[in-house]
């Protein structure tokens, strides 16, 4: 089955059917030290080493040859190109959209009135992407547009980014993942990584509130965890609610709207914190100072290297099953997990000693009861989460902070306010999951058409307007260097 945006099912011209029988056809794209990628450009030669791609040249005629807008898999099975604008990995066989960037920034509507000149990805020198548009202001005048870019779509690498590892190379495997790899052969970025699943069912595990209201619980398949959507819940996106009366013990079945869901995370992973921006190669992380590791630890922010990775690995393990949040008006329960250090026998958890401002953060033995241990895992976007403890006392929301967005290794973390409540989360506030040797989770490797906030897309299969549903999953072929990172 092909799949679609809006009306349009996604299908290649006359002339890409005689490009892609051509042998004049990019294969990878190269940024090096100090290089900056135009953001237009009206020559293409496939043939020497290209920055970026561009779609055609408005101004070029309707003949002559342009393969500059394609990334294609060294089989010729996978393409990258602009599809309807976005930025799209296709099955070249099936014309099928296995993956894309979807929309951040300006969308369509808001350059509505501008002519689009031409639309660009154009990686950067630190190991970044960004998906461009460039639109006529005036007669003399162009400027890029943000479309979207590495940081708000698959998984970012924080130690393996920096101007210290060009150059970088972007290139399409041939399992339809994309990927960027740094000087040593190390993956920067990759569009893989696990992607979000509908919870399998609710139950019940409240009893009827006042006025017949039931509390629902979330349950995840074999080895997710369940996640609170903050970035739906923000956006108001309409899913399933608990709105049990009587003696139901199960809701309708979950939708991917559902401000909860599940997300199949590495079994060890490192957390590395957002103070820094991923692209200056200082991976920050959670994690502890060398030397005596007792419990009353205080849990900071450290450098995380190669050397010391055991020192930033943690799992998470369910915690009481009658913790966790509560949130209206859903009425949906969110389930927290205890933040347990790997790779040793001290049975330590992150945890805290009361619920107030500035209370440190502190390795403790763990306690599943402990709802000072008990963490919810709440997301800003596809890649980046935040860490709220419960709290028993609800006077307040509170969220495990780099204070004062620190970038000194050694800083003490500390509860404080969650800034996600006043319209977005601040990035001493922010997480973002690798595995225990600082790579992004691979796990998986499925690929779908993500739910995308598109603002020219029309209601599909009875989803909400402006929501692309998924029409087929494509498993993915794997082989040994497609289940890791090279």
């Amino acid at each position: 089955m092909a799949l679609a945006w809006s009306s349009t099912v996604v299908a290649v011209s006359t002339n890409r059917r005689l490009l892609e029988a051509s042998s004049a056809k990019l294969t990878s794209l190269v940024i090096n030290p100090g290089q900056v990628c135009p953001a237009s450009s009206s020559v293409c030669n496939p043939a020497a080493t290209q920055c970026g791609l561009y779609s055609r040249p408005l101004t070029l005629a309707a003949s002559a040859p342009w393969a500059c807008d394609e990334l294609w898999s060294t089989s010729g099975k996978y393409v990258l190109r602009f599809v309807a604008g976005k930025l799209a990995v296709v099955d070249a066989k099936r014309n099928e959209i296995v993956w894309n960037a979807g929309y951040t920034g300006a969308p369509p509507a808001a350059i509505a009135n501008f002519p689009i000149l031409q639309y660009a990805l154009l990686p950067g020198n630190k190991g970044t992407w960004d998906h461009r548009i460039n639109v006529q202001g005036t007669p003399s005048a162009w400027f890029p547009v943000g479309y979207t870019s590495v940081m708000s779509t698959g998984r970012v690498v924080n130690p393996q980014m920096g101007v210290k590892n060009a150059p970088f190379t972007m290139e399409l495997r041939d399992n339809g993942i994309l990927v960027v790899r740094n000087k040593l052969n190390k993956t920067a970025w990759t569009s893989s990584g696990p992607e979000w699943e509908p919870c399998t069912k609710y139950v019940v595990n409240h009893p009827q509130q006042a006025g017949g209201q039931a509390g629902c619980a979330c349950v995840c398949p074999n080895n997710a965890i369940n996640i609170w959507r903050f970035d739906y819940a923000f956006t108001r996106q309409t899913g399933q609610t608990c709105n049990i009366v009587g003696n139901a013990t199960t809701t309708t079945v979950p939708s991917i709207l559902d401000w909860t869901g599940c997300m199949r995370l590495p079994e060890q992973m490192t957390l590395f914190t957002d103070v820094l921006f991923p692209s200056g190669g200082v991976p920050l992380a959670i994690g502890r100072p060398a030397g005596t590791f007792t419990p009353g630890t205080s849990v900071t922010q450290e450098l995380w290297t190669e050397d010391t990775a055991d020192r930033f690995s943690f799992k998470l393990v369910a915690s009481d099953p009658e913790r966790g949040l509560m949130f209206t008006p859903t009425w949906l329960q969110i389930r927290g997990y205890n933040i347990r250090t790997s790779g040793d026998d001290t049975n330590l958890c992150v945890g805290v000693e009361s619920w107030a401002v500035g209370a440190p953060l502190l390795y403790l033995p763990c306690d599943p009861i402990d709802q000072r241990q008990s963490w919810i895992i709440a997301t800003t976007n596809h890649m980046r989460s935040v860490l709220m403890v419960e709290n028993a006392e609800q006077t307040t929301t509170l969220c495990a902070t780099v204070p004062g967005q620190a970038t000194a290794t050694g800083t003490p973390m500390r509860l404080a306010k969650c800034y996600m409540y006043s319209g977005g989360a601040s990035s001493q506030q922010v997480y973002r999951f690798g595995t225990g040797d600082g790579l992004p989770s691979v796990d998986g490797l499925r690929r779908s058409l993500q739910q995308t906030q598109d603002p020219a897309a029309g209601q599909s299969s009875g989803a909400p307007a402006g929501v692309i549903e998924t029409a087929e999953v494509l498993k993915a072929e794997r082989s040994p260097q497609d289940t890791e990172a090279p």
